[in-house]
């Protein structure tokens, strides 16, 4: 009877992943390191309110003229409302892989924000995986295993 009770205990763990957060200085925000396609790592904020992941015109540029995205990746205009209630239209982006610690999400969707705005990883890429969150005492984003979609 130990054993199977110890086998149903066990058979619902789930593997999680913990990559340590960045507390920025003057909020109470997190970020966290991105690789994004593989070839360059930027720190993102973590934003369970953003319906996907954000990234500003003048970082995509950047990463263009770095081959580190392609003009393919770069989609149709979207119309989002902000927290504040206010509409905006954006381009969208598809980015190949995104990858936080040793967890990677691909085809993850993305917004190109105005200029200088934050970097956001939001929804669109948390949903990826069995399960998210944040340890506040360890400071650390927890990543459950990836969900694969086909």
């Amino acid at each position: 009877m130990k054993k199977l009770l110890v086998l149903l205990l066990l058979s619902n763990i789930v593997l999680a992943s913990e990559v340590h957060l960045l507390q920025t200085r003057f909020d109470a925000t997190f970020q966290v390191p991105v690789r994004i396609n593989d070839k360059v790592t930027i720190n993102f904020t973590v934003d369970s309110g953003a319906i996907v992941v954000q990234i500003p015109v003048n970082f995509v540029d950047l990463l263009v003229k770095n081959n580190v995205i392609k003009l393919s990746d770069i989609l149709f205009d979207h119309k989002y409302i902000q927290a504040n209630g206010t509409e905006i239209t954006n381009k969208n982006i598809v980015f190949k892989q995104l990858q936080v610690g040793d967890r990677i999400a691909y085809n993850v969707a993305g917004t190109i924000g105005a200029p200088n705005s934050l970097l956001l990883l939001g929804q669109s890429f948390f949903q990826n995986f069995t399960e998210w969150g944040i340890n506040n005492v360890t400071h650390t984003l927890i990543l459950g295993e990836p969900i694969i979609n086909h």
